[in-house]
């Protein structure tokens, strides 16, 4: 199973899972742009996992730096005069 999320119209992130010998592996990619990877983010799961939903720790990982992302770009602009 994987999902494509658009986050905005420069970033977006993929979730993956993979099956493993033991169980199985969520993956997370913050890709921006033409799909250039930003960051990566992957969880390993023995049997159970007592997330609240699917994707859950990938995706609040990839999310955050997002915002950081996004808040070093108004930094940036900040004390660079441009706002």
């Amino acid at each position: 199973m994987s999902l494509f999320i658009h986050l905005d119209d420069q970033f977006s992130i993929s979730l993956k899972f993979v099956s493993t010998s033991r169980g199985f592996k969520h993956i997370a990619k913050l890709f921006k742009g033409n799909m250039k990877e930003v960051s990566l983010y992957s969880v390993n799961y023995l049997n159970r996992t007592w997330e609240a939903f699917e994707f859950q720790s990938v995706s609040i990982e990839c999310l955050k730096y997002f915002e950081d992302l996004i808040k070093e770009a108004q930094f940036l602009k900040i004390i660079e005069g441009r706002v």
